[in-house]
């Protein structure tokens, strides 16, 4: 009998651990279970988190792009404008050049003309010692007067 008993007691305890690693295989699979619906859960809101922050991103740089090409056709406009008064300023010296050398060759010319008629009136003058002293203090007085009107209306040029 004991050893029946023996074999019995083997059996339930036999049984028992049958039953243990039953249980603990059922709570194995609950918990794999359980950590597969986490890791499928963490997967998912990830990956809709990479993808809302890719679409982002992809906004941000379009954005970018856009104020990167206004500020391009900017620059080109200023740039443009910038060499269009250049050239203006370039033409408009060359112009006051022009203009500079054409009153500075009139000036010459009403200089060397003032000179010509000074010696023609001086040499009149001694020509003609006989003459009354007023009458000839009246042509230099009307030469001075002549050449005054021309270098006014020089200036007035």
């Amino acid at each position: 009998m004991k050893e029946k008993d023996f074999i019995i007691s083997v059996q339930k305890k036999n049984l028992k651990a049958t039953k243990d690693n039953v249980s603990l295989h059922q709570k194995n699979w609950s918990l794999s279970a359980d950590n597969r619906k986490v890791v499928d859960n963490y997967q998912a809101e990830l990956s809709e988190q990479i993808s809302s922050l890719f679409n982002m991103v992809a906004s941000c740089l379009s954005q970018q792009n856009a104020h990167l090409q206004g500020i391009n056709k900017l620059s080109q406009s200023r740039l443009e404008a910038h060499n269009k008064a250049v050239l203006e300023m370039k033409k408009k010296v060359q112009a006051s050049r022009d203009l500079y050398s054409f009153h500075l060759e009139a000036v010459q010319n009403i200089v060397r003309l003032h000179k010509a008629n000074s010696n023609a009136c001086l040499e009149e003058f001694l020509a003609s010692g006989d003459e009354t002293t007023s009458s000839l203090f009246d042509e230099l007085h009307n030469a001075l007067t002549s050449h005054q009107g021309e270098m006014l209306s020089l200036q007035g040029n």
